[in-house]
């Protein structure tokens, strides 16, 4: 199986690097395209303190016309819902965002991810997509509108969507046996980064704002099934490319995931760091350093890529400088990251689109989750 993965894109001010990614990615042909969220940035108006998002459905259509152009070629595109995709916009009480993304990609075989989803092409791999902003704690009207997310006054509601997706997560892992398994979803577990300029002298700064305890302990629970298989976490929302690896488990230190943020497609990039001793605002009951490694940070635009199988997993960080950067390691597989120019790869089979997972309809809040009723999240290749 082969992937490509970025989130965090939705920048028209930065279009020369969002398309330098896309007519990259036209040359390739992977089985899979992951977008992880944050398709459109608004513009904002007003003082600092009370700036207002302004919503320009021009420019939307513009980019999602050619994030669709550049990689119809790929047969199956996965289109993730990011905290950007519940923005207020101050001329309307509506969440707009996500209905223009549904409107959008309604017939050109872009798949808006709501809830979990599966895909594999093989027997060895296991995409699974999910959703993160459950696991956020906002108090703000679009994550109130839009009955896919929690609402702050309700607590039920929050443990509901939660645990419907765990249930939902469980069976895909317990119906499709594979050796390796990738989430995606657009945050971080946690992510190493510096404080912004804008927040620099704020008492306000969440503490474990680049740390989501309650996405972590969704990985927790999956331990039984996880452990002893290759795990993979691809994500965004952080602005640079960061290599690591995450132990939700301190006590166990054979479960562990690693983690690829790719907040690169086109957002103003963060100040990212290799030194833990520089993550901004992350206090955790125990030493950062027994909970993540960082194997490599870059603050660039870019893409992922990676094609894995039972035998080896190849992956690599795809930007617009000349720099290199491998880690191998062997154990089961063998791990290669690699940074890298962009350049045109050799094109490989394509997948068959007919056969792709398809999911008509949604998950019934109202009701709880039947499990002697639960259904194949997708077809096994």
């Amino acid at each position: 199986m082969s992937l490509i993965h970025f989130g965090c894109w939705g920048n028209y001010n930065n279009i020369e690097n969002i398309m330098n990614i896309f007519k990259d990615i036209k040359t390739k042909n992977p089985n899979l395209l992951t977008v992880s969220g944050d398709n459109y940035y608004p513009e904002s108006t007003g003082e600092k303190g009370s700036k207002k998002k302004i919503l320009d459905i021009k420019i939307f259509d513009k980019l999602h016309t050619l994030l669709n152009k550049y990689t119809k070629h790929i047969s199956n595109r996965y289109l993730l819902l990011g905290n950007h995709e519940f923005d207020v916009y101050h001329e309307t009480s509506q969440c707009k965002s996500i209905d223009l993304h549904e409107e959008k990609h309604k017939f050109n075989g872009i798949t808006l991810v709501k809830e979990p989803m599966g895909y594999s092409n093989d027997s060895s791999t296991l995409v699974i997509m999910i959703n993160t902003t459950i696991y956020e704690s906002k108090d703000e009207p679009c994550y109130k509108i839009k009955d896919i997310l929690q609402t702050q006054l309700n607590k039920n509601i929050i443990i509901d969507e939660r645990q419907n997706q765990l249930d939902i997560v469980t069976d895909i892992i317990e119906q499709n046996e594979r050796n390796n398994i990738i989430f995606v979803g657009h945050h971080p577990i946690i992510s190493c980064r510096g404080t912004k300029d804008k927040d620099n002298g704020k008492s306000t700064i969440g503490i474990n704002k680049y740390y989501l305890k309650e996405l972590n302990v969704f990985f927790i629970k999956l331990e039984p099934l996880l452990n002893g298989k290759n795990i993979y976490y691809l994500t965004s929302d952080t602005h640079c490319y960061q290599h690591s690896v995450v132990y939700p488990d301190v006590n166990n230190r054979d479960f562990k995931i690693e983690q690829h943020i790719a907040g690169t497609g086109g957002a103003k990039l963060d100040n990212c760091s290799n030194e833990i001793s520089q993550c901004a605002k992350i206090v955790l009951p125990y030493p950062i350093n027994s909970f993540m490694e960082i194997k490599h940070t870059t603050n660039s635009f870019g893409y992922l890529e990676g094609t894995y199988n039972r035998e080896t997993n190849n992956w690599s960080f795809i930007f617009n400088t000349e720099k290199n950067y491998s880690n191998n390691t062997n154990n089961n597989t063998t791990l290669q990251s690699q940074l890298h120019g962009l350049k045109r790869y050799n094109k490989s089979k394509r997948y068959n689109k007919s056969k792709r997972y398809n999911k008509s309809k949604r998950y019934n809040k109202s009701k709880r989750y039947n499990k002697s009723k639960r259904y194949n999240k997708f077809n096994n290749k």
